[in-house]
């Protein structure tokens, strides 16, 4: 890296943490979520490992996915998809009545060769909105 050290290493890793970031802004830090890391990483990298600072640097994208961002989607998942998310139980709701009313209204709404889809029993549909 082109700037000065401080002899501190706790001084050091501040004064890189803000260099890092600042090269990570350039290209978006949401393109690091994408795994589109700035070189500074891998300069970075070679100071304290010169072995492999690009194969460092996957690692470093892999730990960034499993430490930050699955733990955030996994949330945003849950919040979205969840068996306790008032949208979801509302499409529910909304998706077995319907499927009841094609029950009722069999006969008279589907071809005969779809009656077929409406034999179900009224208790197996009261537990698929439980799955």
């Amino acid at each position: 890296m082109h700037h000065e050290k401080p002899e501190d290493f706790q001084a050091q890793w501040r004064y890189t943490q803000k260099w890092i970031w600042e090269k990570q802004q350039q290209i978006g830090l949401m393109e690091m979520v994408k795994g589109w890391i700035t070189k500074a990483w891998v300069k970075v990298l070679a100071e304290y490992d010169d072995t492999d600072p690009a194969g460092q640097a996957a690692k470093l994208v892999t730990v960034m996915w499993e430490v930050v961002c699955e733990p955030i989607w996994e949330m945003r998942n849950n919040i979205l998809a969840g068996s306790d998310n008032p949208t979801v139980l509302k499409e529910t709701r909304t998706l077995r009545e319907k499927v009841l009313w094609y029950k009722r209204f069999s006969r008279q709404v589907l071809a005969q060769r779809h009656w077929k889809l409406t034999e179900f029993s009224m208790e197996d549909a009261a537990k698929w909105d439980k799955a």
